[in-house]
C-alpha cells in the first residue's frame, strides 16, 4: 500500500515537473521573441 501511495506521489510530482519546465520553456522563448521585437523597433 505504501509503495502504490510513492508510486503515485512520485508520478504526480514528475508531472508537476513537466509542467513547470514546459512553462518556463514558453516563457523564456516569449521574452526572448519580444527582446527580438524590440530590437528589430530599434532599427525601424
Amino acid at each position: 500500500m505504501g509503495y502504490l501511495l510513492f508510486a503515485l506521489l512520485s508520478l504526480y510530482l514528475y508531472q508537476l515537473y513537466v509542467i513547470i519546465i514546459e512553462k518556463s520553456i514558453v516563457v523564456s522563448a516569449f521574452y526572448s521573441f519580444l527582446s527580438f521585437e524590440n530590437q528589430w523597433s530599434l532599427f525601424f
